[in-house]
């Protein structure tokens, strides 16, 4: 220690205190201490700015259509409007029908034999349409009936028809002449043995009865 500190710790120790010496230079930095107590929460701060707009979301799909609405009622109906011109007068047409370009045989109505045809049209109106009413206006529109074809082929047999009724019964003939007391009769025992047969049958019926006699029998 130097003097001067010496005589200012004397000094000091006698409570007698000279003038402040100058500052002298700053000391080494002491060792960090030990933390201190959390210091109380701070006042909120202001609101910041609002933030830029987001973009658009993406569209939704559409939603189901809906039920259709019930019909209206129809609408009164509208008066009528007002009546439209008279029209112009049309055209009469006549037809008639005849069998050459002269009007012969004239008709009004169609015929196979009638080949020609006029139409005639005309405003004025004709009570009885006569064939003077539509010279010139003849034309052909029947063809000439074709030639006779050739005889065409024979046509097959028809099936055989059904058997025809039965006739009805004819009458009972008249009665026969009395036959010849001396005929030979076939079931007349007497005539078996008689005079000679004159036909086959009474030979037969002999030969018949002879051989039913040999055998115990009798008659043809």
């Amino acid at each position: 220690m130097t003097t001067i500190e010496a005589l200012a710790a004397e000094l000091m120790a006698l409570g007698v205190t000279g003038p402040a010496g100058p500052q002298g230079p700053q000391g080494d930095a002491g060792p960090q201490g030990p933390e201190g107590p959390q210091g109380s929460a701070g006042a909120d701060g202001a609101n910041g700015a609002d933030g830029a707009a987001g973009a658009d979301g993406a569209t939704g799909a559409d939603g189901a259509t809906g039920a259709t609405g019930a019909t209206g009622a129809d609408g009164a109906t509208g008066a009528q409007g007002p009546a439209g011109p008279t029209g112009a007068n049309g055209d009469n047409i006549y037809v008639a029908y005849a069998s050459d370009t002269s009007g012969t045989d004239f008709s009004l109505t169609a015929s196979p034999s009638l080949k020609y045809i006029a139409i005639k049209k005309t405003g004025t109106w004709i009570e009885t349409p006569e064939a003077s009413d539509f010279a010139g206006l003849w034309v052909k529109y029947l063809g000439d009936d074709g030639a006779t074809g050739a005889t065409g082929a024979q046509g097959d047999t028809g099936a055989q028809g059904d058997t025809g009724a039965t006739g009805a019964t004819g009458a009972t003939g008249a009665a026969g002449a009395d036959g010849d007391a001396d005929a030979y009769t076939p079931t007349t025992s007497s005539d078996w043995d008689g005079t000679a047969p004159t036909t086959i049958g009474e030979a037969l019926d002999r030969c018949a009865a002879l051989l039913k006699t040999l055998n115990g029998g009798t008659g043809p």
